[in-house]
């Protein structure tokens, strides 16, 4: 759907990208195309898939890459994760 776009690569990605990819159901996409370069808005993507917009997302085998990628697993280890969120015995963050 956005192939064409990305294929220019932008030096930073228009939010509603990942967005839509992870809203549809191409969350693997749309965690790749998130961690891989800034978006325009990285606080729609982080808002939507933290506050539970898109359930899927945080139970999403990519989910543990996702927030080591994006800098939230480091955040989370030196103030603690969101509510939702806990660390599991193998050291990824695992989110309800």
């Amino acid at each position: 759907m956005f192939g064409r776009y990305l294929a220019t690569n932008p030096a930073t990605v228009a939010a509603i990208i990942p967005y839509v990819l992870i809203r549809s159901g191409e969350i693997a996409r749309g965690f790749a195309v998130a961690q891989d370069r800034p978006t325009s808005n990285d606080g729609l993507v982080s808002a939507e898939v933290l506050g539970g917009l898109i359930p899927t997302a945080l139970g999403a085998p990519e989910f543990a890459e996702f927030a080591r990628r994006m800098g939230w697993a480091t955040l989370w280890d030196e103030f603690g994760p969101p509510d939702l969120c806990h660390k599991a015995p193998n050291g990824d963050y695992v989110c309800d």
